[in-house]
């Protein structure tokens, strides 16, 4: 056997072989979905946006449970009657309304008494510079003496004060829960100057007159 018919064989082989590697390069680089598993690494392809978003993906779920638990029809309508009004509650539906469902009460209802007592945060207890956050009259008595030895008039904040006053009224609601109802152990001095009929009661009355107003408005 000559030295030509000795290699032959191997360079056909060996050209075969390149001929394979240029071809599998070629269609690798041509492929689609090798491009993209090759931009993946470097965080370009679609597929990797959406493993990179996938984060961002979960806060605004989050944000989407927390906005059905909150800013619904109710806290949106509260907040807009404290906007038109410029109240200082204003921005404080949504704490109004998750309170009001922890303890099952009326949330308009919560802040019909915070109008009807202080403009919704206007004309608050003061008793020194310190801001009471008492929209609801809670603990204040006719009398600013026996007001000021009780010490329990104040809040540290306005969600402080719709934890408390809410939760306190949920926990009278086995004398009832409509205005007429709470207004006999919650302002009685209304029930007297209405000849001793709560209905009457201009307390009542401005309470029933906000809660209709709050929930007329059309978003």
């Amino acid at each position: 056997m000559n030295i030509k018919s000795a290699i032959t064989p191997f360079v056909y082989y060996f050209s075969l072989s390149f001929g394979l590697i240029i071809l599998t390069s070629y269609w690798l680089v041509t492929t689609p979905g090798s491009v993209q598993s090759t931009k993946a690494s470097e965080g370009e392809s679609p597929a990797a946006n959406i493993v990179l978003s996938n984060p961002q993906s979960t806060y605004n779920y989050t944000l989407k449970v927390e906005e059905e638990e909150c800013i619904d029809s109710s806290a949106k309508k509260i907040d807009r009657y404290l906007e038109v009004n410029k109240a200082p509650l204003a921005g404080y539906g949504c704490e109004i309304v998750k309170t009001a469902r922890k303890y099952e009460v009326d949330p308009l209802l919560i802040t019909a008494i915070a109008w009807c007592e202080s403009n919704a945060g206007k004309t608050t207890p003061q008793f020194g510079e310190q801001e009471s956050y008492n929209a609801w009259g809670w603990a204040v008595f006719d009398n600013n003496d026996t007001t000021r030895a009780m010490g329990s008039y104040g809040c540290d904040s306005w969600e402080h004060c719709i934890e408390r006053v809410t939760s306190g009224i949920a926990r009278k609601g086995d004398r009832g829960l409509e205005p007429e109802d709470i207004v006999q152990w919650y302002t009685p001095a209304s029930v007297i100057s209405a000849g001793g009929d709560p209905e009457q009661a201009s307390w009542t009355k401005c309470v029933k007159g906000s809660i209709e107003k709050i929930s007329q408005i059309v978003l």
